[in-house]
């Protein structure tokens, strides 16, 4: 059934923009706008008894913050020389952004990011440095 909804990705990236659980356990399926696509894929998971809700009205496609995201990995090595340490960077799908963590966030870096990549399309965080634990 997942497998059908991730088809969308494939078959409509313009209107898919995700995937996410709510809190009563109804998989939400997300996009800019319902289209025959969607459609067929709602019928197909509704027919396996799975509770699907279509969330329209995103304003971005995943494949549009897929793209925006690995921007801001080509451009990391740029942004760190300006002064804008990213440390944490993906697509948030319940928020329909993405979200780009930076250690030691300023007023004039999260303007530069904003400015960069635009401001509806990112959300900035406060990040840190994490380093791997081993477990013993």
């Amino acid at each position: 059934m997942l497998r059908t909804l991730h088809r969308l990705r494939q078959e409509d990236p313009d209107s898919f923009a995700g995937i996410v659980i709510s809190p009563d356990n109804t998989i939400e399926l997300l996009v800019t706008a319902s289209t025959p696509a969607t459609v067929r894929a709602i019928d197909d998971a509704r027919s396996s008894a799975v509770r699907v809700r279509v969330v329209e009205g995103m304003k971005h496609s995943h494949a549009d913050l897929e793209s925006l995201r690995d921007e801001v990995l080509r451009r990391h090595a740029d942004l760190k020389s300006r002064g804008v340490h990213i440390t944490e960077f993906g697509v948030d799908e319940r928020a329909n952004k993405v979200r780009i963590g930076v250690k030691d966030l300023t007023p004039d870096s999260a303007e530069l990011l904003a400015r960069e990549f635009g401001a509806d399309k990112i959300d900035i965080v406060q990040g840190r440095e994490w380093a791997p634990v081993a477990r013993t």
